[in-house]
């Protein structure tokens, strides 16, 4: 019995000595988001944000001139936006790639998010289909957060979508956004 290793054994702490131990530790931070200077607003990485508005274009233009190390891709079965009008807006054309899925959407959409190359997608809600909404919004929030992509739907209107972590207005083109829903975790 001379050899047993003795273990100290562990001091008891009241409630107020916990709490002031608990408070000294440094909670991990969250993966930066993405933030646009002259708002103050940050928009999380690998998140599904919905953008509505006139303006929203013209806001999410921006972002992407203040973020100019990143890759953005642009899903849509048409194609309406107008390549050199983004070249004219400051944004180089090199670090985008236009999608024109045509009946493919939903599959062309998840592997641009599974290929993790692309910093922001941007992509109407309008095909989302409303039965089983919510699956395909999951799988889409899944692969966002594992490339953490921002994954941006341009809308007209609010959508009843669960999976949207953020909800931005812009009215104007130089317009301040306007933050309708924002999902903490």
């Amino acid at each position: 019995m001379e050899n047993v290793l003795e273990t100290p054994l562990p001091t008891r702490l009241s409630v107020a000595e916990l709490r002031a131990k608990l408070g000294e530790i440094t909670r991990l931070e969250p993966r930066p988001g993405w933030t646009v200077p002259e708002h103050d607003l940050v928009v999380p990485r690998g998140s599904l944000v919905e953008v509505l508005g006139s303006g929203s274009r013209e806001w999410l233009f921006r972002m992407f001139r203040v973020h100019a190390e990143t890759r953005i891709a642009w899903i849509e079965p048409k194609l309406t936006l107008f390549p050199p009008a983004v070249a004219q807006r400051g944004v180089a054309l090199s670090r985008m790639l236009f999608v024109e899925t045509e009946r493919e959407w939903n599959w062309a959409l998840l592997q641009c998010l599974r290929a993790k190359l692309f910093h922001f997608a941007v992509t109407p809600p309008g095909l989302v289909p409303v039965r089983g909404a919510d699956v395909f919004l999951r799988k889409l929030q899944i692969q966002a957060e594992r490339a953490g992509t921002t994954l941006f739907f341009l809308s007209e209107i609010d959508t009843p979508f669960f999976g949207i972590t953020h909800r931005i207005r812009i009215e104007r083109e130089a317009g301040r956004p306007e933050v309708l829903k924002r999902k903490r975790g």
